[in-house]
């Protein structure tokens, strides 16, 4: 009987809990998900002027994109995806149809159903993106629909597949015509430009200089960690549609927060012609340090240990009296004798031999005879480093396996001997066996010379490469010859 009644018990218990139930929730679970639903149709629809959608890929950051959802589930796309690439075609100013519609799956999604836009970033076919294969940017068509400020209409969503963030901010009237004509890839183009003309940008944080890299759709912060490495934050980004008025600039935008010594970085915005970093809620000047505040790092293993010194590339940069005394001289006491070989630029790499241990440093120069064939001489050098962080030159010995090292020495002195001049009693160019052991036997002085090896300015319009250079640590030295620039790289 006890147990009878304590059923009995039960479920009167659950019938209560079901009345007070109906009582919290007026409607069917499934009411409810359709008056979600119906929420979020009401707000996506209700930018008569459109969206701009601004989302994160995982390879080639932000794009913007705007669209314009109608109640017949189709979505009108344009987008900046044109901007600094022919492959995708004219996305900013095509405008192209396509469907969507919402859905509930656990929560509710936001799903562009037919090919967009939006699609051939996330196609996996390399051949139409030139993205990752099999994976395209890594970025979403299917989204989870998340909260909605009403006051400045912005509405977040989040990728279903790769959790790509994006943002969907309601676009007036004049902002939807400066779209339609072509304004998405204007205001990247616009951008670009500002962000171009500051070759080498750095903020100060506290005590230390911080490199950025800038561009309309990433941004990032290089630096040296405590691990003595060079460190780089990358982050995804997008424009604002500040720069959609004429005249004006975009902001940058991040989709994550970047942080250095507990200050966190949160967008770059543009006033008075300046670009500024929002640092902390305070806004920090981007300064051209005119080159890298990251000091340089060159040797074997090292962040660079190959540089190629070109004078037709160097223009503005490669400056006397450097470029008359070594690098004229050398190319015109070449052309200057009577088989006219022309001199057409040189590399210097730094190596370390892999049985002896021992580092040295090969210098390569390019010729041309008359007939247009290409040919090299090559020197190794002997350096030692020093303390301070320079490097002296000791000595150099002509390839063994190169026979025009010997032949063209004496014509190509200037550079040559702008690392470390020797002097003979007497030089042969003859190609006798054991000619380059008997002029080596013939040297009458060594005069080793000491460089710092550091950043040069970059003053070439159209050169984006980082520039390194010898500075001779002799006064006299580098008031008559000046500085070996180059552009750097790791070979």
């Amino acid at each position: 009987m006890k147990k009878i009644i304590y059923i009995l018990f039960i479920m009167l218990a659950a019938a209560s809990c079901t009345e007070k139930d109906s009582l919290i929730y007026d409607e069917r679970p499934d009411e409810r998900v359709q008056a979600v639903l119906d929420n979020y149709n009401t707000i996506i629809q209700g930018s008569t002027n459109g969206w701009l959608l601004a989302l994160e890929t995982g390879e080639k950051g932000g794009f913007n994109h705007w669209v314009n959802f109608t109640g017949d589930n189709t979505v009108e796309m344009l987008s900046d995806a044109d901007a600094g690439t022919n492959i995708f075609g004219n996305t900013s100013s095509e405008v192209k149809q396509s469907s969507w519609r919402l859905k509930s799956v656990v929560s509710p999604i936001l799903m562009f159903d037919t090919y967009s836009y939006i699609h051939m970033l996330a196609d996996p076919n390399e051949d139409v993106n030139d993205g990752v294969k099999g994976k395209g940017y890594v970025t979403d068509f299917e989204f989870s629909l998340g909260n909605y400020n009403s006051t400045d209409n912005i509405l977040e969503l989040k990728g279903r597949f790769n959790g790509s963030k994006a943002k969907m901010i309601a676009c007036s009237a004049s902002e939807q015509e400066a779209i339609m004509e072509g304004g998405l890839k204007t205001m990247n183009q616009n951008f670009e430009t500002v962000a171009g003309n500051i070759k080498y940008p750095v903020i100060q944080i506290g005590s230390d200089k911080i490199d950025l890299e800038i561009s309309a759709r990433e941004f990032g912060l290089k630096y040296i960690d405590a691990d003595d490495a060079i460190s780089t934050q990358s982050v995804a980004a997008y424009l604002d549609m500040k720069g959609l008025n004429e005249g004006s600039i975009s902001n940058l935008v991040l989709f994550d927060t970047l942080e250095y010594n507990g200050q966190k970085v949160t967008g770059l915005v543009y006033e008075n012609e300046k670009l500024y970093a929002c640092i902390g809620g305070n806004n920090v000047e981007v300064v051209d340090n005119l080159k890298p505040a990251i000091p340089l790092r060159v040797g074997p293993g090292r962040d660079y240990d190959f540089m190629n010194v070109q004078a037709e590339k160097l223009t503005g940069s490669m400056v006397d009296p450097y470029l008359t005394n070594v690098y004229m001289m050398a190319k015109n006491t070449m052309y200057n004798k009577s088989s006219k070989r022309t001199m057409q630029y040189f590399t210097i790499q730094f190596i370390k031999d892999a049985k002896t241990g021992l580092e040295r440093m090969e210098l390569r120069i390019y010729y041309k005879n008359t007939a247009g064939s290409t040919y090299q001489a090559i020197w190794d050098f002997k350096y030692t480093k020093n303390e301070d962080g320079t490097i002296t030159f000791t000595d150099r010995d002509q390839s063994s396996i190169n026979t025009n090292s010997r032949a063209q020495e004496p014509h190509l002195r200037a550079i040559i001997d702008y690392f470390c001049k020797l002097e003979y009693d007497g030089y042969s160019t003859s190609s006798s066996s054991g000619t380059w052991a008997k002029n080596k036997a013939r040297v009458t002085k060594i005069t080793p010379r000491t460089f710092k090896i550091d950043w040069a300015e970059n003053n070439t319009k159209g050169l984006s490469g980082s520039l390194g250079g010898f500075y001779p640590v002799d006064a006299e030295h580098m008031e008559a010859e000046g500085v070996c620039v180059g552009i750097l790289s790791k070979k």
